[in-house]
């Protein structure tokens, strides 16, 4: 009875580890995408580090956009790039909302991203690695008379190393005849 034993613990130890390990690939918990609402939004109250521990450290640029310094035109399609850096694989999750958490415009996906939360969030479709990733994706403006728009994003980069970033753009208050002024002038 002893020599089974002896056996069958080595054996059940190396079909434990085998196990663990197809369950590996990354160290990210939300491979896969970000469950809806870690945005880092007050709307939100919640962020990455929720599920991957450590503390969020709020980070500036990690968000860009093409829309113009004069602000967003009500109704534009505009790109928005959220870039993560450091070693580690990466995810991410943003939303352009107000600051009670209501969805301002229309997310489109990207490339390697994906919508969740009935819209309102993008996040990645599989975690990236290598020292830094940039997703894409499009935002539709709101309509007019909404005014600023912030987009909230928190960044997970490997465990315990979550980033939260924001970019806040207002509203055009160039009117159409300057628009058209601006143009010809030009």
């Amino acid at each position: 009875m002893k020599k089974y034993f002896t056996l069958l613990f080595p054996v059940a130890a190396i079909l434990f580890v085998i196990i663990m390990a197809s369950f590996g690939g990354s160290d990210l918990k939300s491979s896969g995408g970000a469950p809806a609402g870690y945005t880092n939004s007050p709307g939100d109250g919640q962020n990455c580090s929720h599920c991957m521990g450590g503390s969020a450290v709020p980070v500036t640029g990690w968000i860009i956009s093409n829309i113009p310094a004069t602000g967003y035109v009500p109704g534009s399609t505009y790109t928005i790039s959220v870039t993560a850096s450091g070693s580690g694989d990466k995810g991410f999750q943003v939303s352009p909302q107000d600051a009670t958490g209501n969805l301002l415009g229309t997310l489109i996906a990207g490339t390697g991203n994906k919508l969740t939360g009935s819209g309102k969030y993008v996040t990645h479709n599989a975690a990236q690695s290598g020292d830094s990733f940039t997703w894409n994706f499009q935002w539709t403006a709101p309509a007019a008379g909404v005014g600023e728009v912030t987009f909230y994003g928190s960044i997970a980069v490997g465990k315990l190393n979550t980033k939260t970033t924001m970019l806040t753009v207002s509203q055009s208050t160039v009117g159409i005849s300057e628009q058209i002024q601006t143009q010809i002038s030009v």
